[in-house]
């Protein structure tokens, strides 16, 4: 994935937020947009990022109804919510809801996310991959039909 891809972290803590960011840009991801609330989130969602980092416990619109409202709004968002609980239940539930991954807040939690990253975009390649093979598929589908179509017209014209 491009060092360029959009992405947004959505946190009320301000130092775990400012430490998350710090960790992406000083691993070269530079185009980072910070909302302290899920409803900030919302209101730009217009920009497409290419992946949300949402806490999961936040006052107003928790991570879980955003991830459902991100979901709605577009399907290619990808979606990780962190949190500091480590219930089974509510990551069952966020990977059910389409979340990417359930990243817990402790001492490898910005390993993960670096990684998760990685992942993204090498699913994101599969994905454009098999686009381009379905597409490649279907030009040579009307190619075909539109030669034999000729072929008929040149054949009755003989």
């Amino acid at each position: 994935m491009s060092k360029n891809i959009l992405i947004f972290l959505v946190e009320d803590d301000t130092f775990y937020r400012e430490m998350l960011h710090f960790h992406l840009y000083e691993n070269g991801y530079k185009n980072i947009q910070e909302y302290a609330s899920a409803e900030e989130c919302m209101d730009n969602l217009y920009k497409m990022p290419d992946v949300v980092f949402m806490d999961y416990n936040m006052k107003g619109t928790n991570g879980m109804e955003a991830l459902q409202q991100i979901k709605s709004f577009h399907s290619d968002i990808e979606v990780i919510l962190l949190s500091g609980q480590e219930s089974i239940e509510i990551a069952v539930n966020s990977l059910r809801y389409g979340a990417f991954d359930y990243i817990i807040k402790n001492d490898v939690a910005m390993e993960k996310v670096s990684l998760q990253i990685l992942n993204i975009d090498k699913l994101k390649k599969l994905i454009r991959k098999r686009d381009l093979v379905n597409d490649l598929k279907t030009a040579g589908l009307v190619i075909t039909s539109t030669l034999l179509f000729f072929s008929g017209i040149y054949t009755l014209l003989k």
